[in-house]
């Protein structure tokens, strides 16, 4: 999976500037994020989507966000072309890029329902362990202020016993 996601990246910055060219008309039409409508993709207005006006757009969003100073951070989940060409055919029609972009909202959706479950299981982890950490400096407290004082009576026999010794000795 890592291995199509590095090479969609590796396709899309490699884009000759002839195909940005294309989509540049419709720079303006790329939203910063989100699904991009049908016309946004469908560059020469034929009715479907090729690989390389997929290719072509998500280049040009790159390029924008990237010079917008826009962090990268979905990038390596974006969807390829292959995810939406449901039938296999080499094009997008508007019902493909549709359930696609559905099926990718709902994949998302879900994986960001298990990294809030895995992040609230993450902090009742941390609380327990907090919890003990905190039981266990008590007791370790405890026990150090028990130390103390049979250390003071110690030092206070050892007082009484050299007093005696000195009035012993006068």
């Amino acid at each position: 999976m890592k291995t199509q996601h590095t090479a969609l990246l590796s396709v899309l910055i490699s884009l000759s500037a002839a195909s940005l060219t294309v989509v540049s008309a419709h720079a303006d039409d790329i939203p910063v994020r989100g699904p991009m409508s049908f016309s946004t993709y469908d560059s020469d207005g034929n009715g479907v989507i090729t690989q390389e006006e997929f290719n072509a757009a998500h280049a040009q969003r790159m390029q924008t966000n990237s010079a917008a100073g826009m962090p990268m951070k979905g990038m390596a989940n974006a969807p390829m072309f292959s995810d939406f060409d449901s039938n296999g055919d080499g094009t997008l029609s508007a019902d493909e890029l549709r359930s696609g972009q559905l099926a990718q909202q709902q994949k998302n959706q879900s994986q960001m329902q298990q990294n809030k479950q895995q992040n609230k299981q993450m902090m009742q982890q941390q609380n327990k362990q907090m919890q003990q950490n905190k039981q266990q400096n008590k007791q370790m407290m405890q026990q150090q202020n028990k130390q103390m004082q049979q250390n003071k009576q110690q030092i206070q026999q050892n007082q009484q016993q050299k007093n005696q010794l000195q009035q012993n000795q006068q």
